[in-house]
C-alpha cells in the first residue's frame, strides 16, 4: 500500500515478468495474485504522467508454496529513492 501524493499522475504501472499491469490514478495498492510457487521475482513499480515516469521502485523476493504477495511502498512518497525502505507484506 502506498498514499499517492501526486495530483498529476495518470496511473501506475507494475511489471513483474510475465505479470504486468496498469493500474489508474488514485490507487494506493495492488494485490498479486497469479504469482507461481517457489520462483524468484523481481516486480517494478512506476508512476506516470504526461511528462513522463516517476522513479522505478524495484524489489526482488522469491515465492513460497503457500504465500502470496502484496508490494506496499511507503505512505506519504509521491517516488522511492534508493535506500528507501519498500515493505512486502
Amino acid at each position: 500500500m502506498w498514499k499517492d501524493n501526486a495530483n498529476n499522475e495518470i496511473g501506475y504501472k507494475i511489471d513483474c515478468g510475465s505479470i504486468q499491469r496498469e493500474l489508474p490514478k488514485n490507487i494506493q495498492s495492488y494485490k498479486l495474485t497469479q504469482l507461481k510457487a517457489n520462483t524468484q521475482y523481481t516486480c517494478s513499480v512506476v508512476a506516470y504522467h504526461k511528462e513522463g515516469n516517476s522513479d522505478i521502485v524495484s524489489i526482488d523476493f522469491q515465492t513460497d508454496v503457500e504465500k502470496k504477495f502484496i508490494i506496499t511502498s511507503p505512505k506519504n512518497a509521491t517516488s522511492v529513492k534508493a535506500g528507501e525502505n519498500v515493505t512486502i507484506e
